[in-house]
């Protein structure tokens, strides 16, 4: 049996290109999980893009249900373009029947002033979520979504979201 140092290992730089995942045990021994095994995603999502647009941007969606509670953890930042780095952290929980909830976790800066939540209690309706850019200068934004249920990204980009007709609408200041 050769001995094969793991920092010596082929690289590999897709998990469709392997059958098993070599992970080190607890107590110090190699283990083996077979790629099926592995869950390919546990809800969350990282994007950037640009705006440059003062406005309402769109975030997330839940595509199908607003009588499914949706939540995520939302981060969103900016890198210094035009200004200094801002962010704005924020757990957001909200349904087509129930009360919207939103509780900041922190906030820097200005740039992210208010978060928007558009839903139509009805079977099948999409929930929205926005976020106002208080800003007409372009910057890199960033956005982390993390244990989320029933959200996931919107086409994030520089376009100003409306609130759909026949939806109601809650605004939450950061």
């Amino acid at each position: 049996m050769e001995i094969v140092k793991i920092n010596e290992t082929q690289v590999v730089e897709q998990l469709s290109a392997s059958e098993y995942i070599i992970v080190v045990l607890a107590d110090g021994s190699l283990g083996r999980i077979r790629k099926d095994k592995i869950v390919p995603n546990v809800g969350c999502y990282y994007l950037n893009t640009n705006w440059e647009t003062k406005g309402w941007h769109r975030i997330a969606i839940n595509r199908g249900s607003s009588s499914m509670y949706s939540s995520a953890i939302i981060n969103i930042g900016n890198s210094y373009y035009n200004n200094a780095p801002n962010f704005a952290c924020f757990f957001i929980g909200c349904s087509g029947y129930s009360d919207k909830i939103l509780n900041s976790i922190g906030k820097s800066g200005a740039l992210f002033s208010k978060v928007r939540v558009s839903a139509k209690a009805a079977p099948g309706e999409n929930i929205y979520i926005d976020v106002y850019y208080n800003n007409t200068t372009r910057n890199g934004i960033y956005i982390a979504m993390s244990s989320c249920i029933g959200l996931t990204p919107y086409a994030i980009d520089d376009s100003i979201a409306t609130v759909p007709e026949g939806y109601s609408f809650q605004e939450f200041d950061l």
